[in-house]
């Protein structure tokens, strides 16, 4: 139905432009609308090219980025597996034993000569037992010295 009407409108402005050669009859509104027709329909297939390049385009970019989502998942998972195991008593007490060279009480460490001789082992218990002895302050201190006499 639109088509119909625009090759009547093409025909009623194209028609005093009709051209009789001859030897051959040219029907200059058909030639008209075959020409706009072929040109709507290259226009449309570069369109439809760009559209599907910039399509896959954004789809590779999206894939690249549930990649990185993907990974970084997983280390977080690993990070917080970490950090559960390092909140742990298990890992106090590896540390301690391993790295601060802590030992339980009434535990027996045996020393090799060569191999740990400058290494020495503490006692856990002599360590918590120990008097904790707070230092004053400036402040504490400059009070004590001129307003205490005794």
């Amino acid at each position: 139905m639109i088509l119909l009407r625009i090759k009547y409108i093409i025909n009623r402005i194209l028609g005093s432009f009709r051209i009789k050669l001859p030897t051959a009859n040219i029907d200059w509104p058909n030639v008209a609308i075959s020409v706009i027709s072929t040109a709507v329909i290259l226009i449309l297939s570069v369109n439809i090219f760009n559209v599907i390049k910039n399509g896959t385009e954004r789809y590779s970019l999206i894939q690249n980025e549930v990649a990185k989502l993907a990974e970084l998942t997983r280390k977080n998972e690993e990070l917080k597996k970490d950090l559960e195991y390092k909140l742990s008593d298990d890992y106090v007490v590896k540390i301690s034993l391993e790295q601060l060279n802590l030992a339980y009480p009434n535990s027996k460490v045996f020393l090799i000569k060569g191999n740990n001789a400058n290494i020495s082992y503490v006692d856990i218990k002599s360590e918590f037992n120990k008097p904790i002895v707070v230092e004053k302050s400036k402040l504490d201190q400059w009070l004590d010295l001129f307003l205490k006499w005794n």
